[in-house]
């Protein structure tokens, strides 16, 4: 676990909307593989916080068969733990408190609940024999079952928390989180991690997953980030890195102009032309942008 802080302050008034997308990488279709991303995210109350967005991009490797749902059910964790964490911490003017308590319980917390939903889903579709040959095993016995079934559903997660006053980043393996400021700076708040090149990638199913997780908490003080931008690493694979930062831009600059409605509507299409003249992955984006005006 890893713990960042950013701040950003002023008087601003804000209404947020979100859109995203999720499509099946050129390579897959070829291939005849399933999309492996899942994107999630929900609203309390439509366009004001609190609110979440998750992504998750399944590994789909010859040992993760079931990767696919194992990124759905990492989009359906975090979307039961939003609603625990909102319900104890929305209303608590302590900030030191509940920063302290998201980067000291959000990581256990989340592979706890993930690990439940793999077991559960396991109990209602049992690995068939040939699936255990896949994993190496001829039936599930006991002794295989912690390291071989995570493995199955291994997956990514990234997912953003905002409240009225705060933010909470939360990252797990690849993939990117991109933050626009109102003065139109693009960040990273979630580092990123040197080991993960090539296909290499932490993931929900290490047996240290918790250890993992990288928790950032942004206090943003009535001045909230002009957009923040989610996606799996099949996008930024897709461009080099200064291209991938002006993404950011270039979405806040469409949105301001065309409209968020005619940028969402035209998603599919992008995705789709970017997986084909890039990395061929499944490619999943969600954009939070906000509309701020000077109170």
């Amino acid at each position: 676990m890893v713990e960042h802080e950013t701040i950003i302050d002023g008087p601003f008034l804000s209404y947020w909307q979100i859109i995203g997308n999720s499509v099946q990488g050129a390579s897959h279709v070829k291939g005849n593989i399933p999309n492996q991303d899942n994107i999630d995210w929900k609203f309390i109350t439509p366009n004001r916080p609190p609110f979440i967005i998750s992504i998750s991009d399944g590994h789909g490797s010859k040992n993760c068969f079931r990767s696919d749902k194992g990124s759905l059910l990492a989009v359906r964790a975090m979307m039961d733990l939003f609603t625990e964490f909102n319900h104890s911490y929305c209303s608590i003017d302590n900030l030191t408190l509940v920063k302290r308590t998201a980067i000291e319980t959000l990581p256990s917390m989340v592979i706890s609940k993930w690990r439940l939903l793999v077991d559960q889903d396991i109990l209602s579709n049992p690995f068939s024999p040939d699936e255990l040959q896949k994993i190496g095993v001829n039936e599930m016995v006991e002794e295989a079952e912690p390291i071989n079934k995570y493995v199955v559903y291994g997956a990514t997660l990234l997912s953003v928390m905002v409240f009225p006053n705060f933010i909470i980043y939360l990252q797990l393996g690849d993939g990117d989180i991109l933050v626009l400021s109102q003065s139109g700076e693009v960040i990273r708040p979630v580092p990123q991690d040197s080991r993960l090149i090539a296909n290499e990638t932490t993931s929900l199913c290490l047996p240290n997953a918790q250890k993992e997780v990288v928790v950032v908490f942004q206090t943003i003080i009535d001045n909230p980030p002009r957009m923040i931008m989610l996606s799996t690493d099949g996008y930024s694979n897709s461009f080099s890195d200064n291209d991938f930062l002006n993404i950011a831009r270039e979405y806040a600059e469409l949105i301001k102009s065309e409209g968020i409605e005619k940028v969402r509507e035209s998603l599919n299409t992008w995705l789709i032309e970017t997986t084909r003249e890039g990395s061929g992955d499944d490619i999943t984006l969600g954009i939070i942008y906000c509309n701020s005006q000077s109170s």
